[in-house]
């Protein structure tokens, strides 16, 4: 017969245990950020594809949709090479911040840059005219070589 267990008790087992949920959690997490920064044999994503995209959208689709997917696809990219999460709830400034660290400064100012001509456009309802598609495209085409990888590290 199972005898039943007092509330003291009873509150102590569930403290106990979500300790030690709580404990082997974070342990994996960090286990799967050292190892990721320690790992020097991953593949860097190029970015030539960029420039090629931009293209396809301003055929297809304007050069508002052109440039805000395009962006928006840059950003992505960059989120997904990086080591640090970045959350949902961050605008596209805040992204673009929070990644800034983590880039060499020649691809922090192009970044910085596309960001200034991305911002109107997404957000102000400008339609963009052939002196802003232009500095765009530009800009992608110097970002068209970099390999992205964190700063400091070998590729």
């Amino acid at each position: 017969m199972i005898q039943p267990i007092d509330m003291e008790t009873a509150l102590w087992l569930i403290i106990d245990l979500s300790l030690a949920a709580a404990i082997i959690i974070l342990s994996i997490r960090y286990l799967r950020r050292r190892m990721g920064r320690s790992s020097h044999a991953r593949s860097y994503p190029r970015l030539s594809f960029l420039t090629e995209q931009f293209d396809a959208y301003l055929s297809e689709l304007g050069g508002t949709q052109a440039i805000t997917r395009t962006f928006q696809q840059l950003v992505e990219e960059l989120i997904r090479a990086g080591e640090d999460t970045v959350p949902k709830s961050l605008t596209m400034r805040e992204v673009v911040v929070k990644l800034g660290p983590s880039l060499s400064e020649e691809l922090r100012t192009l970044l910085a840059e596309l960001y200034r001509i991305y911002e109107p456009v997404r957000f102000g309802g400008i339609e963009p005219g052939e002196e802003e598609l232009k500095a765009f495209r530009e800009r992608l085409d110097m970002i068209q070589g970099f390999s992205i990888r964190v700063r400091g590290e070998a590729p």
